[in-house]
């Protein structure tokens, strides 16, 4: 192989940090068992995979197995360094992850091609592809995994963000300390992923039940709002939100008020 395709397994996983970012930014309500097993996929192996080959781009440097755990262990360090970045600015959401982890595929893919060239090209670490019963069991494996996903784990996702922001706009500076009985300014998000439009109605101490308009799949509702701290001691802000014609509460969310003390959202 020449050029690029030298290195078709970082561009392999390239391919795959993009289809999911595309996916996400194109269709945001869509869900099935491709997307949740490709995003398990750029999640928790790719970003760790590139990373991996940066750091150990010989093939004497690691064992099979050492490069397999490595692999999983390196991909939670630009896991958690995006969501702590994306928490401190837009907010932890899949289109801004996926894009940021596409991006670090990118980047750090390139140290890794950079890393290889400097050796031989007998000395480049690449993934063992040839048959052997063991791939028989890893097809068996992934296979049953896609259909416990599909059964059990799709059902139980849910498909509304609902969700507090502080005054700045992020998940941070809540109002914590409140007299009882005071009025609290909250910023009230929803965010509609049912992959159909949605009607919601809000319920919250200090106001009547608010109809929010019609949410297309993908589509956001925030507002600031003016509630009512409960009265005496140690309160609960308890604020629910239920899908339009429901009895139930849908979604629910805290602040935990305490006068003169602290608090924890």
């Amino acid at each position: 192989m020449r050029g690029g395709w030298a290195h078709w397994d970082l561009l392999m996983a390239l391919a795959l940090a993009l289809a999911m970012s595309m996916w996400l930014v194109l269709w945001p309500g869509a869900q099935n068992p491709l997307r949740i097993l490709l995003g398990f996929l750029v999640a928790l192996a790719v970003p760790g995979y590139t990373l991996m080959v940066a750091l150990f781009p010989k093939r004497s440097d690691l064992d099979p197995v050492e490069r397999l755990v490595m692999s999983l262990g390196l991909a939670v360090i630009p896991v958690s360094f995006l969501g702590v970045i994306l928490s401190a600015t837009w907010g932890i959401r899949p289109v801004p992850l996926a894009l940021g982890l596409s991006g670090f595929t990118l980047l750090i893919g390139g140290v890794a091609v950079y890393r290889r060239r400097r050796l031989r090209r007998e000395d480049w670490f690449y993934p063992d592809l040839s048959w052997s019963p063991r791939w028989l069991g890893w097809g068996v494996t992934a296979a049953a995994l896609v259909f416990v996903l599909s059964f059990f784990v799709r059902p139980n996702v849910p498909l509304t963000e609902f969700y507090l922001l502080g005054p700045t706009g992020h998940f941070e500076d809540y109002p914590l300390r409140v007299n009882p009985g005071a009025a609290v300014a909250v910023k009230v998000g929803v965010r509609n992923l049912e992959g159909r439009p949605m009607t919601y109605v809000l319920q919250a101490p200090g106001m009547a039940p608010l109809e929010l308009p019609l949410l297309a799949s993908g589509q956001t509702w925030e507002q600031t709002l003016q509630l009512v701290a409960p009265a005496g001691g140690e309160g609960r802000l308890r604020l629910e939100l239920y899908r339009k014609g429901e009895a139930k509460p849908y979604r629910e969310v805290y602040l935990m008020l305490q006068p003169g003390g602290e608090g924890t959202p």
